[in-house]
């Protein structure tokens, strides 16, 4: 990360030191300053900058593209590896307790009297039936 860091340092130190000479701010050594009246001389320095900015945007975004694809590359197995224990943990917490609900639900006393109640109901329903029709209990009329 401080390579890169220093790679868009440098990158941001030219283009800057590239518009300080190209607009005239910063005179190079030994060079006559000269007025220009020519409109398209000064265009194509405009031009000339407008160019190298467009340029270093591109490469400090390439440059951050590629960081962050090493960046990637060296945490990508270290969060499958943390989202896979993750998971596991969860689907087994959540078993568990599945599992100890209905357990619990399946085999608690009130829940077993009520089935037996309610067969017992049934079967006495029936007994009266047969006993006041004349038949068996579960026997079939012919």
């Amino acid at each position: 990360m401080k390579l890169l860091i220093g790679i868009v340092s440098f990158i941001a130190g030219l283009v800057a030191c590239y518009a300080l000479f190209a607009f005239g701010i910063l005179q190079r050594v030994g060079a006559m300053q000269t007025i220009s009246t020519d409109a398209s001389q000064n265009m194509s320095t405009y031009l000339s900058f407008v160019s190298v900015m467009l340029t270093a945007v591109t490469v400090v975004l390439a440059a951050l593209a590629i960081g962050i694809g090493i960046i990637g590359a060296y945490t990508f197995s270290g969060l499958k590896t943390e989202a896979r224990s993750t998971a596991q943990a969860t689907a087994r917490e959540i078993s568990e307790l599945t599992a100890r609900d209905i357990s619990a639900d399946a085999l608690s006393e009130v829940k077993i009297k009520r089935i037996v109640e309610a067969y017992l109901g049934v079967y006495v329903r029936e007994r009266d039936q047969a006993a006041e029709w004349g038949t068996e209990v579960g026997g079939s009329e012919e």
